[in-house]
This record gives C-alpha cells, structure tokens and sequence, in this order.
C-alpha cells in the first residue's frame, strides 16, 4: 500500500533534521517560509525601484551551463501581471547579483549571479502559469514547475509569483561537505518570492538557501538554516531554537545588503586554510556562481564525477536534464534510471559544443550487456536511443566520446532522458472522443501530458450494477474516476482514492440502458508523463431488481372505504378476507351485472429495462362465462399508450383454490416511461379474489 498523500516514503529521510521538512508533492526539502524583513507588510506590493535596473554580469551564450532562470508564476484565476511585472524583476533580480557582487568583494573576490539571459545580457524571465491551486504554497508552486519541465539539474529557479501569500521560501539540502560533489550545487532548486518582498534581499536570501546557505553546522548557525551574527541577509532568530542574536558587524544597513557579513559561515572567496569554510561547504565555490565553481581548467560536471564505471553510476529521474562533459580521456559518463515495463524511453544527448562527438550506449541491468549503440542522429554528431523496457527494473546509460583520446574541459553537451507516451487509445481528452470500452476487458492508459483526460464509453443495461475501477498503477500515478451519464455531463458518481490506496472505484446500478462516460485524470491535475500509467477495468454484475408496485398484497385501506390503497378505484373491487393467499386480506372482484371494467395502477419504467408481472388469482365455483387478464400497458411521457396491452395470464373459469402466474421478463419499448400494470375484466358476474401481486423492475 502506498504512503498517504503528503507522508514521506519508508527509509532514509531524505530532509534530515528537526528544522527541515520534506515537501509532499514536490518532494524537495525546505526550513519552511521566512517572514518578512522589518517594515515589509506582505499584503501590499513592493514598490518598484526607480530608475533602469542594474544590470547583471554577462556570461557565455546566457543558457549554457549552470545558471539561474528567473520565473514570473500567477495563478490562472489572476490576470496577467507579466508585462508590468518585467521590468520590476529585473530590477530586482539586479539587486540581488549587487548583494552577491559586494559581499564578494568585502572577501577580496568576485561573485555573481549566472542568470539565463538573452545576448544583449537582459535577464530573461518566463511568464508561467499554474493552476488556481498553484500559487496556494511553495509545495503546489513547485510540483507545477516540475511538471512544466523546469526540474533541470543546472537550473536554481528565482520564482517571482504574483501573490500574497508568503514573503518568501527556499528549497535547501542538508549537506556541508566540501567540494563540488555538495547536494546544493546542483539542481533543481526553488526560491518563491510573493509580490510584497519583491526585492532584491529577499531574493538573494533564498536564492542562498538554493545555494546552501547557511548549514546547521556553521560557526553561528542558528539551528534553522540560518545565522545568529548579525547585521547580514541571511540571520535571524528562527525556529526550532529562537537563539539569541548578537551584532557583530554593527551596520544595520548590511542586513538587506550582505551576505555573511562575519566571512566565516557560508560564503567568503579565499578561506584560510583550516577554518569552517575552508574545510566544508562554501557557497562562493558553488557553480551557479560566477567565479564560482570549477575554476579555470576544472571539468564542467565535476559535481558529477566520478561516474566512470557501472558502480558509479548515479540514479537519475525520468525525465531529466543534466550538463556533462568529457573532460579526460576516456571520460564516460554514467546514469541509471528506474524503468516500466511496456513504456517506451528516449535518450538524448543535445547542445553539443564545438569538437564534441557524443556515442551512447544502452546497458541491461546486469551493467554488462549492451542493449543498443547510437553513435550520430539525424545526420548530426549527437545521439539517440528509443527503448521499449522488456521488464520493470534498471537500465544504464552510458555516454563517451567517439574518439577515446578527446578531452576538454570545453566538450559540454546535454544528456536528457524521458519516457514517451505510448497510450494507443489518444486522442480521448473529451467526451467527443471517449473510446469504446468493453465490460470485462483491462484497457491500458497513461496521462501522457499534465492535464491529460482519458475518456471511455460503454453500453449499459438498465437494473444492472456496474464496477468501475483503476489498478496496477504504475509510481508516481494517482486516479480519479468520474461516472457520466449518456449527456456527457450530468455527473453521476466520482472516487478519487478507494480502500486506502491511490487507485479509485465507482459501484453504480444503471437506471437507464444506454451509454454512458467514464473520465479519469490525475489528481494532480498538472501531473502528466509517459510513466504514469495504469489499467482501467469496467465489470458488469447482475440486475438489481425491486418491488415497484405499492400494496401489491392489498392490505392498505387508510380511508377504510373498504378499497385498497394505491389502486384505481371501482366499486365493485374491494378488500377481503374471505380468501387470502398471505396476510390479512386479498382483493376481491365482485359484479352481478356482466360488469366490465379496469382496476390499475400506474408505476415508472425505465426504456430498455426488463420487467415481470406475476400474482395469485382464485376463482370459486361458477358457472358465469367471463375473463379477467393481468396484463400491462406501456405508456409515454404524454401519458399515450405504446402498442396494446400485453396479457400475461386470462382467467374465465373455476380455479382450484389459488393460481398463481408469472410472466416472461418483458421489455420496456422505446419512449415508455410508465406501466399500467391491469385487471381487465369483461362480463362479470361473479367473485374473483387476487393476492401477493408483483412487478418487478430496475
């Protein structure tokens, strides 16, 4: 049985530490949201700086490599802000590569922020927009970025949303190891900045965290991911601990300003060698950084390495986008993913530099047995490989240069990997193109792109009772069925999660014979990929049938005018006691004048549906020539009779105390939405008794 929605998976705790929470649907880790610095009010906007925005350090082609991509986040129910905002942005996210630039400078190096930007080095901002639930936390915020495709491995993610929730959040790894191989210096990252601190030290504050600042085991940590020394961006008196504060560095203006301001807890440019920084991580080596990272002549993916050989090889998410490069001779680089039976993969490498020539190869789960080899694709010096999983297991990858000699820090390339959709049931996103299914046969699907909608059909019988339900759901995959009538439309049912598990089930009894829609999404309704499958199976079971006549055993007489109850009525048929077949009393026909005439009542039908007429008729001895018929007649919605009455039984003599008759199931035609369940009787001139009547129906 899966874990319950928000609850962490069995085994190590991927978000170590009382101060650090693992986010439910994103899965990322974070000390939860900082408030707002002194004097800020999170409800009203920030005020846009003056002036053009400062402008940022200009890198590469503004996209290789490992960067931060800034990010403008509304809510569909919000208008778009985006064109206003712009400007506002980049002036912020200016501000904030000041902070870096300065506090960098106060340790005698050079730091900046290595935004993704365009060639003439204006920071490029993506207008994105999530759901009306998106921008309710950090959590629902990054779960739809994820699925939106920004979980890149080289992307720390400055998110601007248009709200006012929150002042700000960061995501944040638990790691102070030194080196490039620390958690925080790759990706993805998150920092969600809402309107009200739209400026540039709240932004360099969580852009920090992204980075990973400030570990708990810093000198003046606070507990909290944080620091005790003020005035700095990054110190405050947090939770868990709520430590005393001391100033250290007495210029209030430093706390909107600089980044550890004391150089001795998260970031300084030349360490002594020994101290804290020096020995564990330090963000101003981090590779989003500018002067950050692999120094001049270090290999590019050096937070990778070394990922030479089949042991090495790390797990990777699918999909996934990492920057590699083949900076030795020899260098291979390797990943392994977890795969699906049945689903269909795609492995990539693009954005080759200059002189790279990449060859991959698909490896089976012993480590050993090459699968396939792609040398070039598409008559480029790239590669790819498409691979149908035999079976739900591990798959490597490994990637190398053509010529084994080459080497170079310059060799960059992308190794992406995805799985593709391979339902064969799309296009089925709406009623319109609902497939037909059948009752009792498993259908395969998968939300394929987030918001995918899998629509069926099938025919259903009136009075029978319908199990609808997902299963086999593949990780990751979690189903909500809707039940909809012939319209389209008119909802009859819904189940999101059934019997504690993430699969879902609808029991429904038709009341009409006809069509009717099943409709299932995710319950993340921007969640979608190749790998989210599961089976959808519709089992038909028997007839659920009732009694649809009321006072079928005539024992209701509530006005005591000796008639039964619910009847039409007619003088000359009464209640009785004289013969009863079960109860108390019996309907009793009584004439002395070759009466003829109709007893009735009236009861809904459903078009298509079976129905069974049956009772105990005794006639005492007589020598009268009469006939009584039970019988039925359909009737439409203006009350018109459908065809003539169907007899099920005629009595015209003596029966030998009670007959009972039944009558074959008999179907409701087409337009009937009542019966007149009858006793027709012509040229009465005697007693006819009746009991334990029945019509049965859906």
């Amino acid at each position: 049985m899966p874990p319950p929605k928000g609850d962490k998976p069995p085994g190590l705790d991927p978000c170590p530490g009382e101060a650090l929470e693992q986010l439910s649907k994103s899965r990322t880790c974070t000390h939860g949201p900082d408030p707002a610095p002194p004097g800020v009010d999170i409800a009203k906007d920030a005020p846009v700086s003056p002036g053009a925005p400062p402008a940022i350090q200009c890198v590469g082609d503004g996209v290789s490599g490992f960067r931060t991509h800034a990010l403008y986040v509304r809510a569909s129910d919000v208008a778009d802000g985006f064109a206003g905002a712009l400007p506002q942005i980049r002036s912020v996210a200016g501000q904030a590569d000041q902070i870096y630039s300065s506090s960098a400078a106060a340790t005698g190096g050079s730091r900046g922020i290595r935004f993704v930007h365009d060639s003439t080095c204006t920071v490029i901002v993506d207008n994105v927009v999530v759901s009306p639930t998106g921008d309710d936390n950090i959590d629902n915020t990054i779960a739809e970025l994820q699925s939106r495709g920004y979980n890149r491995s080289d992307r720390k993610y400055m998110i601007f949303v248009d709200a006012n929730v929150i002042c700000g959040q960061g995501t944040i790894q638990t790691d102070d190891q030194a080196g490039q191989n620390n958690r925080n210096n790759q990706g993805p990252s998150y920092g969600r900045n809402d309107r009200g601190c739209w400026t540039g030290q709240v932004v360099a504050h969580e852009l920090m965290h992204n980075l990973g600042g400030v570990q708990n085991t810093a000198p003046n940590a606070s507990g909290g991911f944080h620091c005790t020394d003020e005035w700095d961006v990054l110190c405050y008196s947090d939770s868990p601990n709520f430590p005393a504060m001391r100033t250290v560095c007495p210029d209030p203006a430093l706390d909107t300003t600089r980044l550890d301001c004391g150089n001795d807890d998260y970031c300084h440019t030349a360490p002594q060698p020994g101290s804290y920084l020096a020995t564990r991580w330090n963000t101003a080596n981090s590779t989003f950084l500018i002067g950050g990272g692999p120094g001049p002549g270090q290999c590019p993916d050096q937070a990778f390495e070394p990922d030479d050989a089949v042991g090495q090889a790390r797990a990777v998410a699918v999909p996934s986008s990492e920057q590699h490069a083949y900076c030795g001779a020899g260098d291979h680089d390797w990943i392994r993913i977890d795969t699906l039976e049945g689903v269909t993969y795609r492995f990539t490498t693009a954005n080759l530099a200059t002189g790279n020539d990449t060859v991959l190869d698909l490896i089976a789960a012993d480590g050993s047995t090459i699968l396939v080899t792609n040398d070039d694709s598409g008559g480029t010096l790239a590669s790819s490989i498409e691979h149908v999983a035999t079976r739900t297991g591990t798959l490597y990858i490994r990637s190398r240069h053509f010529n084994a000699g080459a080497a170079g820090v310059s060799l960059t390339y992308a190794l992406n990997v995805e799985a593709l959709c391979t339902d064969q049931s799309e296009p089925n996103g709406s009623a319109s193109q609902a497939t037909v299914a059948t009752v009792g046969a498993v259908a395969r699907h998968t939300y394929c792109v987030p918001g995918d909608q899998d629509w069926v059909r099938f025919e259903a019988t009136a009075g029978r009772s319908y199990t609808i339900k997902t299963q086999n759901l593949a990780a990751g995959t979690d189903t909500v069925l809707h039940l909809l009538a012939a319209n389209g439309t008119t909802e009859l049912a819904v189940n999101d999660d059934s019997g504690g598990t993430l699969a879902s089930l609808i029991t429904y009894s038709a009341t009409t014979t006809g069509p009717l829609y099943v409709r299932s999404h995710h319950f993340n309704a921007n969640a979608g990929y190749g790998t989210l499958r599961y089976d959808l199976l519709i089992e038909a079971g028997g007839v659920t049938t009732r009694e649809l006549l009321a006072n079928p055993g005539f024992e209701l007489d509530a006005n005591t005018d000796t008639r039964p109850d619910s009847w039409s009525i007619n003088t000359r048929f009464t209640r009785s006691t004289s013969y009863r077949h079960s109860g108390t009393y019996s309907g009793r026909h009584s004439s002395t004048t070759n009466a003829a005439y109709t007893v009735e009542q009236v009861v809904p039908v459903v078009s298509g549906a079976g129905y069974v007429f049956a009772g105990r008729v005794n006639i005492p001895a007589t020598t009268d020539a009469f006939t009584m018929r039970a019988q039925i007649q359909w009737v439409d919605n203006a009350n018109v009779a459908i065809g003539s009455p169907i007899t099920i039984r005629t009595y015209s003599a003596q029966t030998a105390g009670w007959d009972s008759f039944r009558g074959a199931s008999r179907t409701a035609p087409p337009g009937a939405v009542r019966a007149k369940v009858l006793m027709s009787l012509s040229s009465l001139n005697a007693r006819v008794y009746v009991d334990s009547f029945s019509f049965v129906g859906p």
